[in-house]
């Protein structure tokens, strides 16, 4: 066969004489973009193929072993990408190397700031629920001033979630007469950021209602950046819990008339218990005549040891003005037996 290479005209590009001695482009669009039906990863034709959506696998029953050859795997809450093959997709519940969705926001799932009348309770709960599941976090957005995401008993954090919102503008507060916690972690590796968690003390019968009440002896809960005030009990309490981090708070005004349970942070180290590295640090602390202690140690029978504990660069500010208020920092037994602080750093 002969070739000849045409630089102009409709047989430009590469030609090949044929048997009936005339010249013909070499396939279909020799010469120019090409035509005719894409294939393989494309769809569409020639010259403007698409390129389809990822084959995702859709809701597998065992996350996410059912996912395993998909390059994604649709979730509830949103599109997890990145495994595409069994060996490098771990099973179980462990999401793993996949990479997690975006946030989840509680708006969608029916939270709304009020100025009292809307109860967000379910609604962020199950928010909470959905991010536990997912392996995501939950944002509550701030709202206008003078309204708040109402609660009518406590938000429960059951574990392996972040809770933030956008500062004092995202503010959690109890409904009049809920009379009780508003917030009460029961599991371990919990953030809080970035809230204001108001107990909205007047409005509360007389009880034991904390701002961030924690379960005893978990581990991994960090308390960041946020403000807690106006509770009838502490603003934190906590009992024997492990790898503890409050840092860069605003705490004030927590503790009712005529109770002792008003420390603004009060953590207890339970009979038997050894928890440890428990860091209290630059936090913002003041209350009135209410308050009992700035921090002090929980009311609890038993030994104890608790190692790591530091105490450093808080600010604690109270008035003096009442028989009740009784000092900064307290770590001291208060039941029976002696509990233990090692390796403070007060």
């Amino acid at each position: 066969q002969q070739y000849q290479v045409t630089t102009s005209g409709a047989t430009k590009g590469l030609n090949v004489c044929t048997a009936t001695n005339t010249w013909t482009l070499i396939g279909p669009g020799a010469g120019g973009p090409p035509t005719g039906t894409a294939g393989g990863d494309l769809s569409g034709s020639y010259p403007n193929p698409s390129v389809p959506p990822l084959a995702c696998a859709s809701a597998p029953t065992t996350f996410p072993a059912a996912a395993y050859g998909k390059q994604c795997y649709v979730g509830t809450t949103g599109v997890y990408y990145g495994c595409i093959n069994a060996t490098g997709c771990p099973g179980g519940a462990d999401p793993g190397d996949w990479v997690v969705p975006s946030p989840i926001n509680a708006l969608a799932y029916g939270a709304a700031a009020s100025t009292g009348a809307q109860d967000s309770k379910a609604a962020i709960n199950s928010a909470i629920s959905g991010a536990i599941a997912a392996g995501t976090s939950v944002y509550l957005p701030g709202s206008a001033s003078g309204t708040c995401y109402y609660v009518s008993g406590p938000l429960v954090a059951a574990g392996d979630v972040t809770i933030s919102g956008d500062g004092p503008t995202t503010c959690l507060q109890l409904q009049a007469s809920a009379n009780s916690h508003v917030l009460s972690i029961t599991g371990g590796n919990i953030t809080i950021y970035n809230l204001l968690i108001d107990g909205n003390q007047a409005n509360q019968s007389a009880g034991h209602y904390d701002g961030i009440n924690v379960a005893s002896g978990l581990s991994g809960i960090n308390i960041l950046n946020s403000t807690i005030q106006n509770t009838q009990s502490h603003c934190i309490e906590m009992t024997s819990d492990s790898n503890v981090i409050i840092d860069k708070n605003t705490l004030t005004n927590c503790g009712a008339a005529g109770t002792t349970n008003g420390n603004q942070i009060t953590y207890g180290t339970a009979n038997g218990t050894t928890p440890s590295n428990v860091r209290i640090t630059n936090n913002k602390i003041s209350f009135s005549a209410l308050g009992f202690y700035c921090i002090g140690q929980g009311n609890v029978s038993g030994t104890g040891t608790l190692t790591g504990l530091w105490i450093k660069d808080n600010t604690c500010t109270f008035p003096n003005s009442s028989t009740l208020e009784s000092g900064g920092i307290f770590v001291s037994p208060t039941g029976t037996g002696t509990p233990y602080v090692f390796d403070a750093h007060i």
